[in-house]
């Protein structure tokens, strides 16, 4: 049996001192250096990645002169940086593209540090490319240069990336070598989260060198870790391996059951982790017998899979539910999922699902009595194993060889080292001597300087760069906007509108293949979900077309005396199956002849999808009341809920087009992040203002101003 593992590595945060960044902030606005103040920009970005991503941006714009300075210093960090922001924003080429700058300059000691980080980040980025010669390469110079400097902490994290990539090869041995490696020296440094991937790792590796019992010894070690551990991980990752050791090594099919339940418990929005947990729980509540079940978590296994391209989750889900209806004697069915297990483990290139699944095809074909077909299977089937068997015996040898050469190239690397430190005593002095110099000439040119330069003339300097300072931040916060929106744009229209519609494909797939198999509750529930998600993508193409003329300038205000009253009612009408089916009270507190002065389609959008955000956002039995404040110049509509909340930091995030903010409703519900958006939109149109209070757990308000006419 082939059970479906994530290999994973999880980062430990380490919370930023205030002080240092109130120091780095002083910098910025008060240094005479301008050197320093750029420097001070650099160092203030990479801290506040990932959490503000669009103040990194800004700094980073603002220190772009440090991209040609003389120093090299500077300008590797400025790389860096660069490259660690693309990496968040998962732009993966953009961030190769940057720090390929760092890996270019020359090798100087005094760049060691910035050019293992670009190494090893340079390595991991094209792992992920499956470009793993690349990968290799830049991992293994990263692994120099932290052997050189002595650096335990470097050394261990590239031992881990080193075996995940040369397990990804197969290259068992090699990658045993390196998480050894890798786990003492975080055990040392006391690492707990680190360990614990680390383990999760060599536990695979043990599995795949059948050395059973070391397995079950790290994976133990994992339990106990995971158990005893607080702290904030991806909790739904390890259940998932620890689920998969029960079932693989272990044959405790109960155990299994539990963690892969408690995984699901933890998974939340991680759809990945969720699609393998639907799988392996599958395959355990089979082993127990549990056959409705298993075949309700494979099939659900399956549509999320397809829906979000997780093909080694898919290949693994239909062969186990292919061998599922092979014993029990569902002929047809059986041979339908292990041909569509067969079609994408050769789309993987994976020739040891592929081997497995000829080998169930071969047994079908016998309990159907064509033994021609299987014995075509069972022939195709041996020579695969014969081949990947010789493959793994050459592998083994040459893996051998380079294991020696890799401990004969650590006993060197560990001489040269001892001698580098001994040269960075003496460089030291060196130094101090130097900069002592260099320190009392900078002072003695920077005297007479100031007394050359008269106050009047440098007022006159400081006041046009001020000028020239303001112009370049208002051209980037233009072009930075621009760009945002494109960004948004095709964000919604490359993810958010392919979403559902895989979903749905993915949907009506099973639908058709398992009709004659599911009950009628089955169908009605995967109708609902059909009928909800077809539902989704109509409501953001509309929410799409309308801010897409908003953004062209296509919707006109055309004000007018109207009824506000009536135009509150109109949208309680159109909204109001949404409010009952989650028992909500819609109160209409405007006076019945309320005259206002604006375009009434535009009001009754912005309070369509004002009132549409607080039903969503309200729990069952809430109450959502608009109401209307006369003042000396405007007039104000406000909606008021007793919902969820949103937390004071976020608030000021909702009308942006970059915002990254999304909740689900008290239901699960989804949206596109565009209504609010909208809203501003319109308000903006009709010459209002929008603007929001609200308390967790207590409720929320909108309110949005109307001038008055003349």
């Amino acid at each position: 049996m082939w059970i479906l593992i994530i290999v994973f590595f999880l980062y430990g945060g380490t919370r930023l001192m205030a002080s240092e960044n109130d120091s780095l902030r002083r910098l910025i606005t008060t240094s005479s250096s301008r050197i320093d103040r750029l420097n001070a920009r650099l160092l203030y970005s990479r801290k506040i990645i990932p959490e503000q991503m669009d103040s990194a941006r800004m700094l980073l714009l603002q220190a772009e002169e440090l991209k040609n300075s003389s120093d090299l210093l500077l300008r590797a960090d400025y790389f860096n940086v660069w490259g660690l922001y693309y990496w968040y924003r998962n732009e993966a080429d953009s961030a190769i593209t940057e720090l390929t700058k760092t890996a270019q300059l020359p090798v100087q000691e005094r760049l060691f540090d910035k050019l293992a980080e670009a190494y090893n980040n340079l390595g991991v980025l094209y792992s992920r490319g499956a470009r793993t010669d690349s990968s290799l390469k830049y991992l293994h110079k990263a692994l120099e240069l932290d052997q050189m400097r002595d650096n335990a902490k470097g050394i261990a994290k590239t031992s881990y990336d080193l075996g995940r990539i040369y397990r990804s090869q197969s290259k068992y041995l090699i990658a045993y070598e390196y998480q050894i490696k890798a786990v003492e020296l975080m055990r040392q440094q006391k690492d707990t989260l680190r360990i614990v991937s680390t383990l999760v790792a060599l536990g695979v590796l043990s599995s795949d060198l059948r050395k059973v019992d070391e397995a079950i010894t790290y994976y133990k070690e994992v339990e106990q870790l995971a158990d005893a551990y607080s702290g904030n991980y991806n909790k739904a990752v390890l259940y998932n391996n620890i689920t998969a050791y029960y079932m693989d090594v272990m044959n405790d099919f109960e155990k299994a059951e539990y963690y892969a339940r408690k995984g699901l418990e933890e998974a939340n929005n991680d759809l990945q982790s969720q699609t393998f947990l639907y799988a392996n729980l599958a395959s355990a509540l089979r082993n127990l017998g549990q056959l409705d079940s298993a075949k309700y978590y494979f099939r659900r296994a399956i549509s999320q899979a397809i829906a979000y391209g997780y093909d080694q989750s898919l290949v693994g889900s239909y062969s186990n539910y292919g061998n599922m209806f092979k014993a029990n004697g569902s002929i047809d069915s059986a041979g339908f999922y292990l041909n569509k297990a067969l079609n994408v483990s050769e789309q993987l290139g994976s020739r040891n699902w592929k081997q497995m699944i000829l080998a169930g095809l071969a047994s079908l074909d016998s309990l159907k009595g064509d033994y021609q077909s299987a014995y075509k299977h069972l022939l195709q089937s041996a020579v695969l194993k014969d081949s990947i068997f010789n493959e793994e015996s050459d592998r083994r040898i040459e893996e051998l060889k380079v294991i020696y050469e890799i401990k004969e190239k650590d006993a060197e690397l560990e001489a040269l080292s001892e001698q580098n430190q001994l040269n960075q005593r003496i460089i030291q002095k060196q130094y101090q001597v130097i900069l002592i110099t260099i320190i009392a000439v900078i002072l003695f040119l920077g005297i007479i300087f100031v007394l050359r330069r008269s106050r009047l003339k440098i007022l006159e300097k400081n006041k046009e760069i001020r000028s020239q300072k303001d112009a370049i931040q208002q051209k980037n916060k233009n072009l930075q906007e621009l760009n945002q929106t494109k960004d948004k744009f095709i964000s919604i229209i490359s993810h958010d509108l392919r979403g559902p519609f895989n979903s749905l494909i993915g949907l009506l797939e099973m639908f058709i293949d398992d009709y004659s198999t599911i009950d009628d509750e089955e169908r009605l529930t995967m109708l609902k979900s059909m009928h909800k998600s077809s539902t989704n993508t109509y409501n953001l193409l509309v929410n799409l077309l309308d801010w897409s003329r908003a953004q062209r300038s296509k919707i006109e205000n055309n004000p007018k005396i109207f009824n506000c009253h009536e135009v509150v009612n109109q949208v309680f009408e159109l909204l109001a199956s949404r409010a009952e089916r989650k028992s909500h009270e819609l109160i209409n507190d405007l006076p019945e002849n309320t005259e206002t002065f604006s375009d009434p389609n535009l009001i009754s959008s912005i309070l369509i999808n004002l009132v549409n955000n607080a039903i969503k956002f309200t729990p069952k039995g809430g109450t959502i009341r608009v109401h209307y404040i006369e003042e000396a110049n405007q007039c104000r509509i406000c909606v008021d809920d007793n919902g969820i909340g949103i937390p004071k930091e976020k608030q000021q995030e909702l009308f942006k087009i970059d915002s990254d903010f999304r909740n689900p409703g008290t239901e699960k519900e989804t949206g596109t992040g565009l209504g609010l958006v909208l809203v501003k939109e319109f308000v903006d149109l009709i010459g209002g203002e929008i603007m929001v209070s609200s308390l967790p757990e207590k409720g929320s308000r909108f309110c949005f101003t109307i001038p008055k006419k003349g």
